[in-house]
């Protein structure tokens, strides 16, 4: 299964967005724009704790040709970082913290 398309992970950005009360498509339009940005807010910082061989590796699996699927990327992560999904709940929290008025 995906780290990204987990659906504990969507309930955690329409909570931490505050977006539970918007209409479903509304929601996934969120979710889709939210998840691309944190997606690549988490792969930053990724590239900052993975060792230089595993790093060189990630690059040249997300610049295959036909590309991987997220569930193949998603192994990877959590093969080679552990707390992936601490990580992804930070950046999650951050994210929202920005946007909060």
């Amino acid at each position: 299964m995906s780290l990204f398309k987990d659906a504990n992970i969507q309930v955690k950005i329409v909570e931490a967005f505050g977006i539970g009360d918007l209409p479903e498509d509304k929601q996934a339009q969120v979710l889709a724009r939210a998840g691309e940005l944190l997606i690549k807010r988490l792969f930053l910082k990724v590239a900052d704790i993975l060792s230089p061989d595993d790093r060189n590796n990630f690059d040249q699996m997300l610049g295959q040709e036909p590309p991987v699927s997220e569930d193949q990327v998603s192994s990877f992560l959590t093969e080679k970082v552990p707390n992936i999904e601490s990580l992804l709940q930070e950046e999650i929290s951050s994210f929202a913290g920005e946007f909060r008025v």
